[in-house]
């Protein structure tokens, strides 16, 4: 728990949940930075994974894999009993309303937080820099996003993205490597090509960056 929460008033710290379609930033109100940045799927026994934000999870498909994300971000990273402490969730503001509902249920019903606050994601990025309005550039793992908050208030008819993100610089990153890096194997320096080149090459095709 934040060290500045002992000896306070009985309300304590919110937990604050930012649910990307690769990364979760979790940890507690006024602290400076997340407590940690986990990946947004569940691995399952048989190695398979599921990411919580697959469109095509069905709704009970969704409230259990929402079920074990939550309670591993309450009670193997955050340590925290959710009962007793309200929750806000920074959302992407496209989010469909089937996830929404799932999140709110699995939060109320299978881990009964005392209240859940849900807002956009975007307007959030401006309070450190002390303004209301600004113009918010995000740049998430599949696409980069483009979008003007005026006050507080997402303007819908400014919003602009292209299908560019983190993972196309992970893989433009691998190519390179692979194309024209060297590793040096005992006293000797070996294409990458050569050693790495059919498992970056199977990478490129798969969910999962290296």
């Amino acid at each position: 728990m934040p060290l500045y929460e002992l000896g306070l008033g009985s309300e304590k710290i919110h937990v604050i949940i930012d649910i990307g379609s690769y990364h979760t930033k979790i940890g507690f109100a006024g602290e400076a930075s997340p407590r940690h940045i986990i990946p947004s799927y569940n691995v399952k026994r048989n190695n398979e994974v599921v990411n919580i934000c697959d469109p095509k999870l069905s709704k009970s498909e969704l409230a259990d894999e929402l079920i074990t994300f939550v309670h591993a971000i309450y009670f193997r990273y955050l340590l925290t009993n959710p009962k007793d402490r309200k929750v806000v969730i920074c959302e992407n503001f496209l989010q469909t309303e089937l996830f929404r509902e799932t999140l709110a249920e699995v939060l109320f019903k299978q881990f009964s937080v005392v209240g859940v606050m849900m807002t956009p994601a975007l307007p959030l990025s401006l309070i450190p820099l002390g303004t209301p309005t600004g113009l918010v550039v995000n740049v998430g793992y599949h696409d980069t996003s483009v979008i003007c908050v005026y006050e507080g208030m997402i303007i819908l008819q400014s919003y602009l993205s292209v299908e560019l993100g983190t993972h196309a610089h992970l893989m433009a990153i691998q190519r390179m490597i692979s194309e024209s890096g060297t590793v040096k194997v005992g006293s000797e320096m070996k294409k990458a090509s050569e050693l790495y080149g059919k498992k970056m090459s199977a990478a490129n095709h798969s969910q999962v960056a290296i």
